[in-house]
């Protein structure tokens, strides 16, 4: 995992920097007055956190993560003490956040603890896939927030349920110690724009965005903030979110493929050369270094050709690893995921000094992990697991990071033993996720109907494999006779030539084809490349 720094180190894992944890529904309970479709959330029919699958943390650092702390500590926000401090309930221990009584009513408590980061915040509502928190006409989201400071920012961010496509309105608390009653308008927005019939499926909150009221400066509790954390924890309360939801245009896709080569022009690749630091995830952590290189010396330059990810343990940390992929995303690009139900497998060429192991370990945007642990042998190889064969797995989980220990495992398979930190260096290459290849067909190429004047020819190949596959027809009139389907375009001695204009999956007969012979072509391309499908000829054209 990205390695935890200063205090505290070694009482969390790698934290969510994005993303949803349970089911993909609107944060439940709740009551929903019907005025069209618009939903509210008022955290009145229960104080139960299995019954809030939405709420989790976001943002780099800790700061609605941990806690909260004690009242001895002094550390807590005002407000939070005795009855209301929750540090030891049931389902809410391992979070500064909590929906209990305030007044007479619940709301939804929420510490940004001393030492948390500029953007840690809190996720607050998601819907299904598909669905949208805004419609055409309704592009704002109110909601009551308390807060403990006059004139405290509150920025709410809108996404799709892989963070991608980001839309930002900032607005401010005016009033302090009571609930101001706040409009966020996308179609105002402060950062990004909105997609029309897009599937905004999440809502997050981060208050104070730059801790001009907590202060800012304190040491921060792991290693990704680009600036200092908080230097006092402060205490908000939400209520009454309030949206008009819709159906969006059509579901977001998040599992995209992906091929690392490390070669000079593979910029998600590149990402994991170097040391992980503020302004990148990945990279390496524990005392190793990386590059990415030719493979050299032996057995490890023998068998593989171009550039890999070079890993040297040095003289760093046995369990010292590669952060290797962070699914990308952003204001201007649609999230990612590293595995769902129809893509599972992970696969990536390794090379290995000594016969030991490598783990494999996927984290979700709630935090949990999936672990797989091989064990290598000498030299190179492939390695390629079914997320579904591992028990931790869930293909409802947001899995959008990746990280790779070489030479270990914290768990040791039998028979094998961790490597130390020992100057060893490995190799990985190739890492495939989500299905990355050429497209393939579920059956040879076909084309059927009536060989005659004025019917409709059909060219189909069943069903296509192959993740994002997108398909382009052409149709040839031809003057021999073609026995086979092949998996070329027709050459010379095909004696054919490109109907102009003909490029659906139909084609109409028409006089210019009587006396010849046609064939349907498909061109089927994914990330990949492009494969071409051929059929063989019809019958003459009568």
């Amino acid at each position: 995992m990205l390695q935890i720094s200063k205090r505290l180190a070694g009482r969390v894992a790698l934290l969510a920097s994005a993303g949803i944890a349970g089911a993909l529904v609107v944060c439940a309970p709740m009551s929903a007055t019907a005025a069209g479709t618009t939903t509210t959330v008022d955290f009145n029919s229960s104080a139960t956190a299995a019954d809030y699958p939405s709420l989790a943390p976001v943002g780099s650092g800790a700061g609605v993560l941990w806690a909260p702390f004690t009242d001895l500590s002094g550390l807590n926000a005002p407000g939070i003490s005795g009855e209301t401090n929750w540090i030891t309930r049931e389902g809410w221990l391992g979070h500064n956040y909590v929906v209990q009584a305030d007044g007479g009513d619940n709301a939804l408590w929420v510490q940004k603890a001393e030492g948390g980061c500029q953007d840690s915040g809190i996720q607050v509502v998601t819907l299904a896939n598909g669905r949208s928190l805004i419609s055409a006409g309704h592009t704002a989201i109110t909601a009551s927030v308390w807060t403990a400071d006059a004139g405290t920012d509150v920025q709410a961010t809108i996404t799709d349920l892989y963070g991608g496509h980001a839309v930002t309105k900032t607005v401010t608390a005016a009033r302090a110690g009571t609930y101001n009653g706040l409009t966020f308008d996308f179609g105002n927005a402060t950062t990004g724009s909105l997609v029309a019939g897009y599937s905004y499926a999440r809502m997050t909150l981060v208050f104070d965005p730059a801790n001009a009221k907590a202060g800012n400066g304190h040491d921060y509790w792991d290693n990704n903030c680009t600036d200092t954390g908080a230097t006092v924890s402060k205490l908000y309360k939400v209520d009454d979110i309030s949206f008009s939801s819709s159906a969006a245009t059509a579901p977001v896709v998040g599992d995209k493929p992906h091929l690392l080569t490390f070669d000079d022009n593979d910029a998600l690749g590149i990402q994991a050369v170097g040391e992980a630091s503020n302004v990148k995830w990945a990279g390496v952590f524990g005392g190793a270094g990386s590059g990415n290189v030719v493979p050299s010396g032996g057995a490890a330059s023998s068998a593989h050709a171009g550039k890999a990810l070079e890993f040297n343990k040095g003289s760093g940390n046995a369990w010292s690893g590669i952060n290797l992929v962070q699914a990308p995303g952003g204001v201007n690009t649609s999230g990612e995921i590293f595995t769902s139900s129809n893509y599972k497998t992970i696969s990536f060429d390794y090379y290995s000094p000594t016969a030991s192991p490598v783990q494999l370990k996927l984290m979700a945007s709630d935090g949990s992990a999936a672990i797989k642990v091989f064990v290598a042998t000498a030299g190179w190889q492939t390695l390629s697991v079914d997320m579904s064969t591992v028990g931790d797995w869930s293909a409802s989980k947001q899995y959008t990071k990746m990280v790779v220990y070489p030479g270990f495992a914290d768990v040791v398979p039998d028979g094998s033993t961790n490597a130390g930190a020992n100057s060893a260096i490995y190799y990985i290459d190739n890492v495939n996720i989500n299905g990355y290849g050429l497209a393939s067909a579920g059956s040879a190429v076909a084309v059927t109907g009536l060989a005659k004047k004025a019917s409709r020819l059909t060219v189909s190949a069943g069903n296509w494999t192959g993740n994002g596959t997108t398909l382009a027809y052409k149709w040839y009139r031809c003057t021999v006779v073609g026995a086979t389907a092949k998996a070329t375009a027709p050459v010379t001695a095909d004696r054919c030539t490109v109907i102009a204009g003909a490029t659906a999956n139909t084609y109409l007969l028409g006089t210019a084809d009587a006396g010849k012979y046609i064939r349907g072509q498909i061109t089927a391309t994914t990330s990949a490349g492009s494969v071409i499908a051929l059929s063989r000829t019809t019958a003459k054209v009568s």
